[in-house]
């Protein structure tokens, strides 16, 4: 018998029960308790016939929706899709298969998932290297959906750092400071440990708890300790004797200072029900705190700064959601410490945007990024694409918060010798300033900075305080373990060298040695696991080293974003910088699958060598009587509808004898910074051997004069500088210089026609994306 009989069998016993019961109420006597057991009988009675009509049908469900699979490591992966909409009958599992063929030809595996809150369906213990198709069913009490096919049709398992060797991570971290923790407690177990060091509580006297004892030293050692750091310890060692607490928080990072008071002050953030209650404690609403008069202007000065001191507490505990991010890193430096730019709303990342949801980065992908580097052929496949695609939007987004200027864009770098992974389920890829831009240096004036980054939403503070926030929100316990560590390393080695100094025995002080020697080691090794835990400070050191290549650690943005494109076999024939079609209309579909794309060779080197000084960039001058002319007879040309006079060579580029083409229109839009709006439209008539180069002289004195006021000089930009471009979405193709526009080709020439810089690479796919919107 199976299970299906054995489950209807059973249900029609429980419906004739119910059945039977509800009828021997009715048949006796009546009153309100046999009514409100009838009710509740009834409705259980409907449930049971609804379940024996779920059994009796056979038919199967509806198969899953907007099935998707990614990789979540180099052995898993992550099955994403939504229930099927239109369904009757009831799903109870779910199942996953996949294989390495797209035809399933044959199954390598599968998984019955039975959790139904279970989405996404997480695989673990996949083959490493294979590319997996998947696919997924519906299961209901008869059997399997149709299977949905998961895309994209392959994906591989692996991971980025298998492309130059795996750099420690987290797990590793957090397995060498507990293997350090198991060697130190296995040293204070040893009989040596217990005779030099013991544990005589008897003998320790008992000490007064009052406030005034808060900041008094209280034994022998400290007097001969003058550490800031051990009076901070002990500091905080009689605040929880005076005040029964044994955790009083988080030390703020800022003293809070009043004249001559320096208050250091901690926070700790409890839940209704942890509320501690102590005979020299009171509870007060933070409203009354605020309105109630403070006996010394100190004091009050301190309760009206908790208000900052709680929202950067509380903001610093946000931990980011599940994804992948890019990152900015800048630093300021001043005479004592190094800070780094981090958000108000979030101190405990740097400033940030979303890349994606899946935080893992495959081999392929990351390929595409060290390849670009090192300007090795390749054919971007569909997954670089997609990256490429999904860190330009990033990358545009986050200069665009920051307010980068788009001319210093091309001389940033993204950092590609790791991908930071503060925890499993965010990444970090980061993007830096040029190697001078990196720290700003000293300006003399920290408030001006500090104004600086405010008008950004952000905020500046000092490396070591990041890394402490950063790990106590994405890492708590290796942070926790690290600072019990450190503490107790250091105060046991300042024990033995003040034993050892006061040691007359030749004896007891190579005892004393002995133990201070097995302790430096200890602290040395933590010293190792905490550099490599310190991601910030590392990069922060390659990414100011001016001496070192660029191209080692970090790819210029200019050669990284440059738009992917197929290799054509030859492009003599070519009527546009990278147009897709000849003269004479026929597509060109010769696409090379052996010969590899390369990078522009413009985009080779670094910044420093590829591009201008920034004066250069912003280089503007007076528009010159010879212009004046020379923009007066394209006009005079434009309206006889001749091009190719006499008295034009002498002003307009070289270009072969061509046919001469019918006359037309065309919309130029600006894609570059000229006092106008973005995507500022300029309609012009040209005739039909107009070149590009004419065309761009036109609209840049059309902007040059619109954008200048009445008691300002008309300032042309070098033409030099810019170049037209043709937009179709998301792919873009500029135009050279000796190009009639009006010879364009589909798909181009129902594309818009844009003028940007030609160091800024993004500029044009950006506003006319934002134009299609």
């Amino acid at each position: 018998m199976d299970t299906i009989t054995k489950r209807r069998l059973a249900l029609e016993e429980a419906i004739d029960e119910t059945s039977e019961s509800i009828g021997a109420l009715r048949t006796g006597p009546q009153n309100k308790e046999s009514d409100k057991l009838i009710r509740a009988l009834s409705a259980h009675l409907s449930v049971l016939e609804r379940m024996r009509s779920a059994l009796s049908t056979r038919d199967l469900p509806s198969s899953p929706e907007d099935a998707k699979a990614e990789a979540h490591s180099s052995t898993s992966a992550g099955i994403y899709f939504s229930p099927p909409q239109d369904h009757d009958e009831i799903i109870v599992k779910y199942k996953v298969e996949w294989s390495v063929y797209p035809n399933f030809a044959t199954t390598f595996g599968d998984y019955v998932e039975v959790d139904m809150t279970q989405n996404p369906i997480s695989i673990r213990g996949l083959e490493p290297g294979l590319k997996l198709s998947f696919r997924i069913s519906a299961g209901g009490l008869h059997g399997f959906s149709e299977p949905s096919i998961c895309y994209p049709l392959n994906i591989e398992l692996s991971s980025w750092n298998e492309v130059d060797g795996r750099r420690e991570g987290w797990d590793e971290h957090i397995e060498n400071i507990s293997s350090l923790t198991d060697k130190i407690e296995k040293h204070r177990q040893s009989l040596v440990w217990q005779r030099v060091f013991p544990a005589s509580d008897s003998l320790l006297k008992k000490k007064k708890n009052g406030i005034k004892e808060l900041f008094t030293a209280s034994s022998k050692f400290t007097k001969h300790i003058t550490r800031f750091r051990t009076k901070l310890i002990n500091a905080a060692i009689s605040m929880h004797h005076a005040l029964g607490i044994k955790d009083i928080g988080h030390l703020y990072y800022l003293p809070v200072t009043y004249e001559n008071s320096i208050f250091l002050v901690t926070v700790r953030f409890l839940d209704q029900h942890q509320q501690v209650q102590g005979l020299t404690l009171r509870w007060l609403t933070f409203d009354k705190l605020l309105r109630k008069k403070m006996a010394s202007p100190a004091v009050d000065a301190l309760t009206k700064e908790t208000v900052n001191i709680l929202n950067f507490f509380e903001s610093s505990q946000i931990p980011l959601k599940r994804g992948l991010y890019l990152c900015y890193m800048k630093l300021h430096s001043s005479l004592n410490t190094i800070r780094v730019v981090v958000p108000d709303n979030l101190p405990s990342m740097l400033p940030f945007v979303h890349v994606r949801d899946n935080p893992h980065v495959t081999k392929e992908e990351w390929q595409w990024v060290k390849s670009t580097d090192i300007n090795e052929p390749f054919e971007p496949t569909p997954a670089q694409c997609e990256l490429h695609r999904q860190l330009s939007t990033a990358t545009q987004t986050l200069l665009h918060d920051l307010d980068i200027d788009s001319d210093l864009v091309p001389g940033h770098r993204l950092h590609h010798a790791e991908i930071i992974e503060p925890s499993p389920d965010v990444s970090i890829i980061l993007l830096l300033p040029r190697a001078e831009e990196v720290c700003s240096a000293p300006t003399g004036c920290m408030v001006s900075t500090d104004c600086s980054e405010q008008r950004r939403g952000c905020s500046s503070i000092p490396i070591p305080v990041f890394e402490m926030i950063h790990q106590c929100t994405y890492q708590p316990e290796f942070i926790s373990t690290y600072c019990r560590l450190s503490i107790f390393l250091e105060h046991y080695m300042m024990i033995s060298q003040y034993e050892q100094r006061k040691c007359l025995l030749e004896n007891d002080i190579k005892v004393y040695k002995a133990q201070y020697d097995v302790l430096a080691e200890f602290q040395k090794e933590l010293d190792e696991i905490w550099k490599n835990a310190r991601w910030i400070s590392r990069i922060a050191t390659e990414a100011r080293d001016k001496h070192v290549k660029v191209s080692r650690n970090a790819v210029p943005l200019g050669r990284l974003l440059a738009p992917l494109k197929p290799q054509y076999l030859d492009d003599t024939n070519d009527v546009g910088y990278h147009s897709d079609q000849e003269s004479n209309g026929t597509l060109r579909v010769r696409k090379i699958a052996h010969l590899p794309t390369n990078r522009p060779r413009s985009l080779l080197g670094s910044p420093q060598e590829s591009y201008r000084d920034i004066d250069a960039l912003y280089r503007r001058r007076k528009i010159s009587m010879e212009i004046k002319r020379r923009a007066s007879d394209i006009d005079n040309k434009m309206e006889n509808g001749n091009t190719s006079g006499e008295n034009s060579t002498n002003h307009l580029p070289d270009r072969p004898t061509e046919l001469r083409m019918p006359a037309g229109t065309v919309t130029v839009h600006s894609a570059y910074d000229c006092s106008l709006p973005r995507g500022t439209p300029v309609r012009l008539s040209i005739s039909g051997n107009t070149t590009s180069s004419e065309v761009l002289s036109l609209v840049l004195e059309q902007f040059a004069k619109s954008s200048a006021t009445p008691d300002t000089d008309i300032l042309l930009p070098d033409a030099n500088d810019y170049c037209i471009v043709a937009v179709v979405g998301e792919r873009e193709r500029r135009l050279k210089d000796n190009f009639p526009i009006l010879k364009l080709q589909p798909p181009w020439s129902k594309g818009k026609l844009f003028v940007r810089r030609r160091d800024d690479l993004l500029a044009a796919v950006a506003i006319g994306n934002e134009a299609a919107v």
